[in-house]
């Protein structure tokens, strides 16, 4: 009986420290990562972290947790239900699009698309993102990348019928999330097969969202609304939100200048949101989760609407962005306190965390 008593009682001790072990040892080694954040000698000092860092990330991406939960994490690690793969791909994108001048980056995205079969996988919105990277970064003529992504644009296509595509197929919302992740690609496919239902598709979608997804006031975006009746759902507003919309600007601004004349209606919807940002920045540089809020501010936010507000022509709060996010950069190159994944319109993270998409937007500052 007592040895069955000292056994229960190990085995207790040893599940109490697994438990326990799984929820203070991140919190711990965090606190300790921070120490000492934002000093630099200078910025190549910091971008030759922030680029090694990404490099790493790019060979093995960090687990990234889709849930606020910090209590009591060994059940849902257990069940899946902790890390989300398809948070995976936009991640793997953001810090390609970050390396471009990289040739060992343009490879080990090229890797991780074979590594997480993206070709056979069954359709989600987030490798439209990868795959506009892959694209833009020499792999047009690559036969999987190429059939995967005629597979994609068909799929979109099919979706989104003589409408607009939805985040999710058969989904009732349009999320903001949408344009900054398929707009893009979209775009890049439609110019290198000149396919005009893409091209169009995209028109459609980014007009849609100006006629009933831009606040009248303040001109920010709103996390989505209802296909049907168009009835707002989640934040205006929403830093991140902002940054989606940003991207679909500024990359098809890119893409189409010179070649369509629907460019011309996409700068001056740049100069506009440009306009409508400037007034929002925190003196510090940095744009908090929620702009214009007395919200934290985010760095996932700030990397891209820093990016954005270069490619606008605000080189000078462009760089206020770059300075915080070298401010709030690890020893480690980490780039720290970026928003969480979002669970719903609504529901945003209370997670602050290094994040890869926000890495490789602030590396994306000033190029």
């Amino acid at each position: 009986m007592k040895l069955f008593l000292i056994v229960l009682l190990a085995l207790f001790s040893l599940g109490s420290l697994i438990v326990f072990g799984c929820d203070l040892v991140p919190t711990f080694a965090a606190y300790l990562k921070r120490i000492h954040i934002g000093r630099w000698a200078d910025e190549t000092a910091w971008r030759n972290a922030a680029e090694k860092k990404a490099l790493q990330w790019l060979k093995k991406m960090p687990p990234l947790p889709v849930t606020d939960q910090t209590c009591y994490t060994v059940l849902p690690r257990l069940q899946g239900k902790y890390y989300n793969a398809h948070f995976v791909c936009w991640q793997q994108a953001g810090l390609l699009l970050g390396m471009e001048h990289s040739p060992e980056a343009k490879q080990l995205t090229r890797a991780f698309f074979d590594k997480s079969d993206a070709a056979n996988a069954p359709y989600t919105i987030g490798n439209a993102m990868l795959l506009f990277a892959l694209l833009k970064n020499g792999f047009a003529d690559d036969p999987a990348v190429r059939q995967t992504a005629q597979r994609y644009a068909a799929e979109m296509l099919s979706f989104a019928g003589e409408g607009t595509l939805p985040y999710q197929p058969n989904g009732a919302h349009r999320f903001v999330d949408t344009l900054g992740m398929a707009c893009p690609f979209l775009t890049e496919y439609a110019l290198l097969t000149d396919d005009a239902a893409a091209l169009e598709l995209v028109k459609r979608q980014l007009d849609e969202f100006e006629a009933y997804g831009i606040h009248p006031v303040s001109g920010m975006p709103v996390h989505c609304f209802h296909a049907r009746h168009h009835a707002p759902l989640g934040l205006y507003g929403w830093g991140r939100g902002c940054g989606w919309y940003a991207i679909a600007l500024a990359e098809c601004y890119d893409l189409l200048k010179g070649r369509d004349a629907y460019a011309d209606v996409l700068w001056q919807r740049m100069e506009q949101l440009a306009s409508d940002l400037l007034p929002l920045q925190n003196k510090n540089g940095s744009f908090n989760c929620i702009l214009g809020a007395d919200a934290r501010a985010d760095s996932s936010a700030t990397a891209v609407l820093g990016w954005f507000l270069a490619r606008a022509g605000q080189a000078q709060a462009a760089e206020r962005a770059k300075r915080y996010l070298i401010g709030v950069t690890r020893r480690s190159g980490e780039v720290d306190f970026a928003q969480g994944d979002t669970m719903g319109e609504g529901n945003y993270s209370r997670r602050f965390e290094p994040l890869p998409f926000a890495q490789g937007f602030a590396l994306r500052i000033g190029k």
